[in-house]
């Protein structure tokens, strides 16, 4: 073999290797970077916009995941009285040294409604004695429960009424209502979104307005109402993403209530207008392990400090240090559900007097009892008869002082304003 032929030989094998490169490395490398490239461009100008517009700004479907959590939240933390006949029991605890409470304390005071399509019934009681309210379907009857119990026809109007009224509604189908009319003006032609800059207790977030614009005939049919003057009432929703940020409501162009959360802090405020003023209640919260230590300001002033922690919807328990009028307001709210049974105290001192309140709950859907009515024994409602009744009961329980005060002067102030 000639100098050539080496020469020629060592010459074509970086060409041939080259050859044998391209084939099995270099094009196979290029279509993964074109189609790489191509899905990209997809993700890029097709997903990713679609992806914005049908989650992240999408009205439509936040309105509808807030309404839907909204309404359970809501029908979870009521009384649910959709189960057929049911028993609901309030007890009632006081001590305090308020002069008007004192008489109130070492006893033990218990509130009775029962459900029945035949004999439903509502009772007030202290200790044995009370006061009822019955309502069927061939009329109304008050009742007395003293030393024996009389039961007096009554066909006018009586507070008992709106208060049996007021626990004979079906909650879960009122507050299901409500949310139905919401779900049903939840139309493109209300709906609209915009980026925003929320500010939380001092810190900024970038998030979506979700706006959902609601004029007077829509708010008539959300409540059920009669409304004749225009008014104009916007929800609006924030979003960062796929997380709920908060929610505010506008009432003809001003904010009358908002929550906005991060995940570091929380503000809450509320406009309530009176006499043509506002007043104005913010609590600025920082989120610290299981609890917010809220600052309370009114009408842009500091005046005191709420503790919150809160396990669930079930559960929450607030410390509170307020100062208003120049008097301190200190003590403790705290609430727990568990199994139908609920548990209410309020604990709070001011100055040297104090206060304690504890309501324990029990709702049943089996085991009680409801009093028939026996018409032979129905007395013939005669109100001075009956208020010799109650009044008899008041001073066997020492109330009927308290009862004057609350009642009989206020009467009489109004009449010597007048």
């Amino acid at each position: 073999m000639n100098k050539d032929d080496i020469y020629l030989t060592s010459t074509l094998k970086p060409v041939g290797f080259k050859s044998k490169f391209n084939n099995v490395f270099l094009k196979p490398f290029l279509i993964i970077v074109l189609i790489v490239g191509l899905l990209g461009a997809l993700v890029y100008f097709v997903l990713v916009p679609v992806y914005l517009k049908y989650f992240f700004r999408n009205p439509e479907r936040v309105f509808s995941d807030v309404f839907d959590s909204l309404e359970s939240d809501v029908i979870d933390f009521l009384i649910d009285n959709n189960k057929g006949y049911y028993s609901y029991d309030i007890d009632l605890d006081i001590d305090s040294n308020l002069d008007i409470l004192i008489p109130f304390n070492d006893k033990k005071y218990s509130f009775k409604f029962s459900s029945d399509t035949k004999e439903g019934n509502l009772l007030l009681l202290s200790d044995n004695n009370g006061v009822s309210f019955r309502k069927r379907n061939n009329g109304s009857y008050l009742g007395i429960i003293g030393d024996e119990e009389k039961l007096y026809t009554y066909d006018e109007h009586n507070a008992l009424e709106d208060v049996y009224d007021f626990f004979d509604l079906d909650i879960a189908k009122f507050v299901g209502d409500i949310f139905d009319n919401l779900r049903s003006l939840n139309t493109k032609d209300r709906l609209s979104y915009t980026d925003e800059v929320i500010v939380i207790n001092g810190e900024e977030l970038k998030a979506v307005r979700n706006s959902l614009k609601l004029n007077k005939d829509d708010v008539n049919k959300v409540f059920n109402l009669n409304l004749d003057e225009d008014i104009e009432v916007v929800i609006n929703a924030y979003t960062t993403g796929i997380t709920f940020r908060g929610l505010d409501i506008e009432i003809n162009g001003f904010r009358r209530f908002y929550y906005y959360e991060s995940d570091t802090k929380e503000e809450i405020y509320f406009n309530i207008e009176s006499n043509g003023k506002s007043n104005i209640v913010k609590l600025l919260g920082v989120k610290k392990d299981d609890i917010v230590e809220c600052v309370v300001n009114y009408n842009n002033s500091e005046i005191g400090t709420l503790n919150i922690s809160k396990g669930d919807n079930k559960s929450i328990n607030i410390d509170f240090n307020l100062y208003i009028l120049t008097i301190d307001f200190v003590g403790n709210i705290s609430y727990e559900s568990v199994n139908n049974k609920e548990t209410l105290i309020v604990d709070a001192k001011v100055k040297d007097k104090y206060l304690k309140i504890k309501v324990n709950t029990d709702l049943k859907y089996d085991g009680f009892d409801i009093n028939s009515i026996d018409s032979d024994k129905v007395l013939k409602y005669d109100k001075d008869s009956y208020m010799k009744d109650i009044n008899g009961i008041l001073e066997k329980e020492n109330l009927l002082d308290v009862y004057n005060k609350l009642f009989n002067n206020k009467v009489e102030e109004t009449e010597d304003s007048n």
